[in-house]
């Protein structure tokens, strides 16, 4: 719809669009309006229509106030001459005098030409009202094909709005997707950056350690060059001692891994048919998984730096799939960690008299792991929640 108002700074009009109204108001109220120049002025609602040919066409005083043409009305005097007629033209003949006579002959004589007029002015009027009501009808018309005109440009808007909607939806998705990406890149650069500064502990206190001697061997003029010499073969030997560990440490993983694969290759060769269609696996079918978690090796990896709780790489980085579902990694970490024949018999926190904790090192782990990874984390009462509920359906599988 259409808005004719007046500017109450300029004193002028101007034809807008009801949406620039701010607030919308109705005829005859002061608001605010955006005009073209993107500026809000000060202005009052004179006229609203959907013809915008009938708002340019109307007349406004300095005001604000639309300007009407006055009707034209008879003097007094003659409507009381036109009383009297029509008064001494209903009496009876006997009653007339002849003032009377006079009068109406005088009005017989003006009547004639009186009728002549009245029926001009009958058809002129029911031309007139012909015109107006034609007018009226194709105003109404317009208005209409101007209204369904609008409703289509306000569909098409809204249609444009939800495409863009649907489009930065999924920008929002690809931008979630590229951030977990990005947290897994950290997640790992933040294990070498552990590593780095491990190395860089060690080597400060080497330097220390160098830093101590050459101040001793600076501070004592006593200490020969021999003592010097003999203190700088220490230093190497305890370096050399240090590298031959580490070259040894790693060695033995390496051929502990060997023998692992060898041994399961020859059970899978040498086994049942039914035994060889089994996947490998890494560790004894009889070993508890809360004792595996403990131990370091074999492909496993400390989920956070200063808790000793060891989990297979290749299995993290299957459970941060679920970094929508907190609560599905929560069941899967635990399982794994735990495993679900000791969930069977546990709980959560130890508040329950019937169970067993988990051990308070793994379920604070888990817990930083999963609000690390899911962008909307879990509650401690939801985390609690979580795992309770796993243990109650795994000792209470459904039918």
């Amino acid at each position: 719809m259409l808005a004719l108002v007046f500017w109450t700074k300029d004193r002028t009009t101007s034809v807008v669009l009801e949406k620039n109204l701010q607030p919308i108001v109705s005829e005859g109220n002061v608001t605010s309006v955006l005009y073209k120049d993107d500026k809000i002025y000060e202005a009052k609602v004179v006229k609203k229509s959907y013809d915008k040919g009938y708002l340019t066409k109307l007349t406004v005083d300095k005001e604000g106030n639309l300007m009407t043409m006055p009707k034209i009305t008879a003097s007094q005097s003659a409507l009381k001459m036109k009383g009297e007629l029509q008064e001494t033209l209903k009496q009876d003949k006997s009653k007339k005098t002849t003032c009377d006579r006079k009068r109406k002959n005088q009005g017989s004589k003006n009547h004639q030409p009186d009728k002549e007029t009245q029926q001009k002015s009958r058809r002129i009027e029911k031309r007139n009202t012909e015109d107006k009501r034609q007018r009226e009808d194709e105003r109404q018309r317009q208005d209409e094909r101007q209204k369904k005109d609008f409703d289509d440009d306000d569909k098409m808007d809204e249609s444009d709005e939800e495409k863009d909607k649907s489009d930065e939806e999924k920008d929002e998705s690809d931008e979630k997707k590229d951030e977990g990406d990005e947290e897994n890149d950290e997640g790992d650069e933040e294990n070498d950056e552990s590593d780095e500064e491990k190395d860089e502990s060690d080597e400060e206190k080497d330097e220390s350690d160098d830093d101590n001697d050459m101040e001793s061997e600076n501070s004592s003029d006593t200490e020969t060059s021999e003592g010097h010499r003999r203190e700088e073969q220490r230093r190497e030997e305890v370096r050399r001692e240090r590298e031959r560990r580490l070259r040894d440490e790693e060695l033995h993983e390496e051929e502990r891994e060997r023998n692992n694969r060898r041994i399961n290759d020859v059970q899978r060769r040498d086994g049942p048919r039914d035994r060889r269609n089994l996947p490998v696996l890494q560790n004894e079918i009889g070993e508890d998984p809360l004792q595996i978690c403990r131990k370091p090796g074999n492909g496993r990896i400390l989920i956070c730096e200063g808790f000793n709780v060891w989990i297979d790489r290749a299995f993290l980085t299957v459970v941060n799939r679920w970094k929508g579902n907190p609560k599905e990694m929560t069941r899967r970490l635990l399982k794994k960690i735990v495993g679900a024949e000791n969930l069977k018999r546990m709980c959560a926190r130890g508040r329950s008299t019937r169970y067993e904790p988990i051990p308070e090192d793994i379920i604070s782990v888990v817990e930083y792991y999963v609000n690390r990874r899911c962008s909307p984390g879990l509650t401690p009462a939801e985390f609690t929640t979580a795992i309770n509920m796993m243990c109650a359906t795994l000792r209470n599988p459904r039918q």
